[in-house]
Order: structure tokens, then sequence, then C-alpha cells
């Protein structure tokens, strides 16, 4: 994957360099397109990382690059507060670990603790979703789960670096799996009995599978609900900066609700 450079230029072609300028309105023909486009030749587009299999919010394309949800929903938030992204995708675990280490600059996703050592986020979150358990259809012991400790019962499983389990799940009772589909297909399977996680985050996919008559989603009300919040590593040049932009139009467009994340959370 060849990264963009954050190299600006020192002359653009067809517009006069101010210290050539050779009369006076010259010189201010050139200092005004140099006023004009240094912003955007001093702010390459931030490079946004995403999971690669949790569609709707997000997939990987062909390319690398990302579609989905949240990359229509970072893209709305951008033009209002004029900003650029580019999107890729890649296996959850590993973009996490590109955004910390500087290879990818942000990502959209909840604020647990892990995450906080190394990026920043904006306060008000693009959605929140109830969350609940994946299970098969016939299983009559989820409707009486009602803490985390009842779970210990049944086999539980997660994907690799999922924020949401780690602060707020056990961990040590976890079968891990690279992806959803992974963990949907071993429930059906019946290999493992539950995987928690936001409505929206299966259900296209169990039609995708072809799995809509093995498993079913129970809400489950003592659970946190789960969040997606514009992140930043700390290491981004102007991050706060760039942070109270996206914190305006964020509150703006979640309370209009014209963000695509939002209208698809309400169907």
């Amino acid at each position: 994957m060849d990264w963009p450079s954050r190299g600006i230029p020192t002359r653009i072609q067809g517009i006069p360099d101010p210290m050539r300028a050779t009369n006076r309105r010259e010189f201010l023909i050139a200092s005004l397109a140099t006023a004009t486009l240094s912003p955007s030749l001093a702010a390459p587009p931030i490079r946004m990382g995403y999971a690669d299999m949790v569609w709707a919010f997000s997939r990987r394309n062909p390319d690398g690059t990302a579609s989905g949800l949240l990359v229509d929903s970072i893209n709305v938030l951008g033009e209002k507060c004029g900003l650029d992204f580019t999107h890729f995708a890649y296996p959850w675990a590993r973009t996490q670990e590109m955004v910390k280490v500087g290879l990818l600059d942000g990502f959209c996703t909840s604020r647990v603790k892990e995450r906080l050592e190394y990026a920043d986020f904006c306060s008000t979150p693009l959605s929140q979703t109830t969350f609940g358990a994946f299970h098969r259809k016939e299983d009559t012991r989820i409707p009486d789960i009602t803490s985390v400790k009842d779970m210990r019962a049944l086999r539980q499983g997660t994907y690799h670096a999922n924020g949401y389990a780690l602060q707020f799940l056990e961990m040590g009772q976890m079968h891990m799996e690279s992806n959803t589909a992974s963990l949907l297909r071993l429930i059906a399977l019946n290999a493992l009995d539950i995987f928690v996680a936001a409505e929206s985050d299966g259900t296209r996919l169990i039609a995708e599978l072809g799995l809509q008559d093995k498993i079913d989603f129970t809400p489950l009300s003592f659970l946190p609900k789960g969040e997606f919040c514009f992140g930043l590593r700390k290491t981004f040049p102007d991050a706060q900066a760039v942070l109270a932009k996206m914190e305006a139009v964020t509150r703006v467009a979640v309370k209009s609700r014209e963000l695509p994340l939002l209208q698809y959370s309400a169907r």
C-alpha cells in the first residue's frame, strides 16, 4: 500500500512565485493564489482505518480502501468542516495497531481504556447502539441472563481487539476469532453459544450467510451501550484542532440525524 505523501511542493505549475514577481500586480496575484492554496497543501487527507468485515459499517474493497456507513458518515462530517479523508480497511486488530504506530491517522470506534492510551476522541458519538447476544434460535437460556457473570455458563466468543469486550466482558471466558462472520458460523454449528454485539453488527451479515433460520438476537439491558466516536492518534499534527472541528459538526449532524449511520440505525 502506497501511503499519501505529506510533502508540500515549493512551486505549483501555472501560479507565479511571489518571491520572483516582477511587478506589484503579479506579486498580489501570486500572493493571493499561494494563500488560497496553502491550507489544502499543508493538510493532506486524514488516513482513516476500519474493520474489514463488519458490514454494513465497514468493509474492505478489492483495492484496500474501505466502504460502508462509517465511511459515508465521516465523509459527511468532513465536508461540513473542510477536512479530507482517505479510508482503508484491514482486520480490526491490525487497523488499531496501524493507528497506534502512525501508519494510519484515525478511526471511528468506542473510547475504551486501551485506545485512550494512544488516541484522543470527540466527546459526541456519531451513534450509540444497544448491545445484546447473538445466539441459536432454539437456545432458551438467553432471556434468563441478567449479568455478565450469568454468561459464564455459556460458550462465548468474540473477535480479536474487540474494545467493547475488553472493557465490559470477561475475556478469559472468550473463544477468539478474527471476524464476526466466523463467530456467527460457529454459533450456527453449535460450537459456540453467544456472541455479544450490537444487533446492527450482525443482522445483515446473518442474511448474507444464509443463517436467518438458525440465529437470533436478544437485547441485554444490563450491558452498556456501544458507541462510534471519531478518534485521532495523539501524534497527529494539530490533532486537537481537528477534533474540535469534528466535534462541532458531529453535534449538529447527530441532532439533525443526517448521518447515514443514524439513518441506518433508525430502520
